[in-house]
């Protein structure tokens, strides 16, 4: 590839695009000036050269110095320095303005000391950051609210741990590298995706999947430890705006806790490498680095105090006037007059394209002007648009749902944005974008970010605009006239026959529901969408699990409204509009009003909820059987069972801060504490395992449920991944079953303990039976296969256990039946 420098005259920044953190910088287009969407779609023809130009005018800010009236062209520019000296590391700031891409390889910052000697160049760069040091703004005062709590010098308390869950959680990987010590529980992978894996370069070419298939690359960074003080750090991602207001980094939206968090462990993980930055302590003229400073057209981009944030440019040509036929100017590859850019040909000549179209001066159409700016903000690395863009593939084992409740990819993964305009109305999406209390998804541990208003106050209307001619299959003729008190009942009467099994209303839900919240839906979307996607919701969400309640123009309930589907979806819309206004559905009030017990009638039930023995991460599951359990997903075992009754749920529903959800039953037992298996090495015996829930490391996946409301767990043991079904027996036993998966082309041994107690006997063949009178009838084992092992610590509850050493090399099944 050839490599070259490209020079603009006065263009120059400090410090650009600061957002969370990529542990390795990959290797893209040989460590050129990085632009997402040009790396990510424009090198492999996703969208054409023109509009890649456009993108690296902007991003680059070309427009800063060549002067544009064209409001598509506004520059992206660079941070305020004002509080740089609070916020950055001087030594930093100096290595960084004498050689920018070695510091920070792909930065968009220009070399802007091109025409220097190498000792000049020292000298100026330390002189630069001198007087940037003294830029001393103040940080603002973060206030603490009674639900947001403020600790003092709370940049100092950083917890590296929840800081790196933060950060492989709400959606930094979207964009930036994830750790690559992190380990990760996948989801359930789509059809797609498994196909994927199957189908060679050719066929996936064939079949319209290279762009699916191809990894993201990811958004690169410098080294942040040396970059940053830990409060400069946490207080940009506090406020990204606040030190960057034309930057692309988003705001998560973070407490100052979890500000704190993240800081921390983007400090802790990114060591201060030698080789790219001298941390000794920077010296020079601040003086002199003031003057240099607006010599150097620092000031094009910046905004610092004692200067004003403007480059004269009387010299310099306007957009229009560059030559465009070209690669000359500022495009020479030895043009050593001004600031200096990494490039390489296929990105002059995107540029050169583009100026070659803007000097035609023909009009920009809204749907180009709408992908340029979520191409601009990177919307793409979360949000698919007409087949475009999308969470990788590689990225999207990151992305979970609340609890990890199966809810396919619509329940984990930002949602499409094709067709958006048509179904979001233009006021409830500018509340989205400037994340004005629009969140309706808590079911996703992924936040939906909020963005400078500058930047995507146009957006509601483009796509409104772009979207608003898309035909829809069905329309809905404007009421004449309010709905009735008897259509407002029907419509909530409809909400008991499916919507209340997966959303909820004002707050209010069944039990285990998570959905998006139907509260004010009336007012986020247009009413025609509405109605068709509630007639075919796969021809508006594609894979969607939203069920069609009115199939081939027919519905479920005959009797209400005449059985017309269309007055029917009518009513819908009439209740939706006057929640909480209107009554709650009546499944809901009665499950508010008239009792909290949970009775299992005709399937099992799941609640997630607080309990003493299973913990905070409990899944209770009730059985019509009348043998119920609850099971710790934190630790990954069986915590306790117990028969007769099962849970009261109204502090689990209703009270912020109720007392652990206790078992109404009787007949209880706890199980052993630790866990049932743990990977071992060929050599280990059973006396030498290790069963305790630390030492085990296993890692929960969620649960999936079958017809029958039967859960399945999902979790990994070391490398093996595991699907545990406790299924309610007849008798008031519960029979367990494990079905192994272990990696392909490699055995595994595994220890299994599936009792422990102070003591433990051995009443024939695999039956086994604890002092607390739990026993066990292992099947699909060999007899005599068990060794009992005796714990030396005499304080623990288990010092004896039953251990089998078993291989795996396939895929294994094993059965265990528990009574008491």
């Amino acid at each position: 590839m050839s490599r070259m420098k490209k020079s603009c005259r006065g263009f120059a920044w400090i410090a650009v695009t600061i957002a969370v953190v990529s542990f390795r910088i990959v290797s893209i287009a040989d460590e050129v000036a990085f632009v997402s969407a040009v790396e990510r779609f424009a090198r492999h023809d996703q969208i054409d050269q023109v509009e890649a130009g456009r993108l690296l005018i902007t991003e680059l800010s070309c427009t800063k110095c060549h002067r544009s009236d064209d409001a598509m062209l506004v520059s992206k520019g660079g941070p305020s320095l004002r509080n740089s000296g609070r916020r950055l590391n001087p030594s930093w700031v100096r290595d960084y303005v004498a050689d920018p891409s070695r510091v920070h390889p792909g930065t968009t910052m220009p070399d802007v000391l091109g025409e220097l000697t190498s000792q000049q160049r020292e000298t100026v760069a330390g002189n630069i950051a001198a007087f940037l040091a003294n830029q001393q703004q103040d940080f603002p005062d973060i206030k603490a609210t009674g639900a947001v709590p403020v600790p003092f010098e709370f940049w100092n308390r950083g917890n590296v741990e929840a800081g790196r869950t933060l950060y492989h959680s709400v959606g930094c990987v979207a964009c930036h590298e994830p750790a690559a010590d992190f380990e990760v529980t996948g989801s359930a992978r789509s059809a797609v995706d498994l196909m994927i894996d199957q189908l060679d370069a050719a066929e996936l070419e064939d079949l319209g999947l290279s762009a699916a298939a191809r990894p993201v690359p990811s958004v690169p960074h410098s080294n942040l430890a040396a970059k940053y003080t830990v409060r400069g750090l946490t207080f940009f991602l506090l406020d990204p705006d606040r030190d960057r207001p034309g930057g692309r980094m988003p705001n998560l939206k973070l407490t100052a806790v979890e500000a704190a968090d993240l800081a921390s462990y983007l400090m802790n993980r990114q060591a201060v490498e030698s080789d790219s930055v001298n941390n000794q302590d920077a010296s020079g003229d601040a003086e002199a680095g003031r003057k240099a400073f607006e010599r150097f057209g620092c000031i094009a981009c910046h905004q610092v105090d004692g200067l004003p944030n403007d480059l004269a440019a009387s010299d310099t040509p306007i957009l229009t006037e560059l030559r465009r036929e070209t690669f000359a100017g500022c495009l020479q590859e030895e043009y050593s007059k001004g600031p200096a850019y990494l490039l390489d040909d296929f990105q002059r000549g995107a540029i050169v394209s583009a100026l070659a179209s803007i000097a035609t001066q023909t009009p920009v159409a809204t749907a180009d002007k709408l992908q340029h700016r979520l191409m601009q903000l990177n919307c793409y690395a979360c949000h698919v648009r007409d087949e475009l863009g999308g969470v990788g593939r590689r990225r999207k084992d990151y992305f979970h749902s609340v609890g990890e409740i199966d809810l396919g990819d619509e329940g984990r993964l930002p949602p499409p944005l094709t067709g958006a305009g048509r179904k979001i109305k233009p006021a409830w999406f500018a509340k989205i974008l400037a994340g004005n209390n629009a969140d309706i998804r808590p079911h996703m541990t992924i936040r939906m970010p909020k963005f400078h208003a500058d930047q995507v106050a146009d957006l509601p209307i483009w796509i409104a605009g772009v979207d608003g001619r898309r035909k829809l299959p069905y329309t809905v003729a404007v009421d004449s006239k309010p709905p009735s008190n008897e259509v407002i009942e029907a419509g909530r009467e409809l909400m008991d026959i499916g919507c209340i099994q997966c959303h909820s209303f004002d707050g209010f839900s069944m039990p285990g529901v998570v959905g998006v919240e139907l509260s004010g839906v009336a007012g986020r979307v247009n009413r025609d969408w509405f109605t068709a996607f509630l007639h075919d919701p796969s021809s508006l969400k594609s894979r969607t699990r939203m069920p069609n309640f009115f199939a081939d123009g027919k519905t479920q309930n005959t009797e209400l409204l005449g059985g017309d589907p269309d007055r029917q979806i009518a009513a819908m819309w009439a209740y939706l509009q006057g929640v909480p206004k209107h009554s709650l559905p009546q499944k809901i009030q009665q499950a508010r009003s008239q009792t909290y017990e949970l009775v299992p009638d005709d399937r099992p039930i799941l609640l997630r909820t607080f309990m003493d023995i299973a913990g905070t991460h409990a899944i209770a599951v009730g059985n019509p059987q009348g043998v119920h359990y609850a099971f710790d997903a934190e630790q990954v075992r069986l915590a306790d069972g117990w028969r007769g009754k099962f849970l009261d749920a109204q502090g689990t529903w209703f009270i912020r801060f109720a007392p652990p959800a206790n078992p109404l039953g009787t007949e209880s037992i706890e199980f052993p504490a630790g866990n049932v298996f743990v990977e071992i090495d060929s050599k280990a015996d059973a006396n030498s395992c290790d069963f305790t829930a630390t030492a085990a490391q296993h890692r929960f996946g969620g649960y999936r449920v079958d017809p029958d409301g039967v859960p399945t767990f999902l979790y990994r043991v070391g490398s093996i991944a595991i699907e545990e079904e406790i299924v309610a027996l007849k008798d008031g036993s519960l029979q367990r079953t494990w079905r192994f998966q272990p990696d392909p082309d490699s055995s595994h041994r595994i220890a299994f303990s599936p009792l422990a107690g102070r003591t433990v006997k051995q009443i024939g063949g695999n039956r086994f039976v604890s002092d607390k009178g739990l026993t066990v009838q292992i099947d699909r084992l060999p007899a005599g296969a068990a060794t009992i092992t005796a714990e030396q610590d005499q304080t623990s509850d288990d010092q004896q256990r039953v251990v089998y050493l078993i291989d795996i090399t396939s895929a294994t099944k094993l059965e265990v039946n528990y009574s008491w």
